[in-house]
């Protein structure tokens, strides 16, 4: 679907219904934004799936209460790991 939206004056756009709805994006839902050979492309950034997190605790080794610092950097990581071997898959 193609449709035009406008920038308002703080840099906002309303993203119309039907595409929220497609992509099952509601308010308040975190997108990332990359800017693409000049366009702008928008993504849904979902949570992590069970599989995600069981390689997230597997990565952390232990439960995640009483993590030392630098964990939570340990996770992000895991993350992103294990969702970019599931673009490879």
């Amino acid at each position: 679907m193609v449709t035009t939206v406008s920038v308002m004056k703080k840099r906002q756009i309303v993203l119309p219904k039907i595409f929220c709805e497609e992509i099952r994006i509601h308010e308040g839902a975190p997108l990332r934004a990359v800017t693409v050979k000049g366009s702008i492309l928008l993504t849904p950034i979902r949570p992590p799936s069970k599989s995600e997190y069981a390689s997230i605790i597997k990565a952390a080794g232990r439960p995640l209460a009483k993590e030392p610092p630098g964990t939570v950097d340990k996770i992000k990581t895991a993350i992103r790991r294990a969702r970019a071997h599931g673009r490879r898959a």
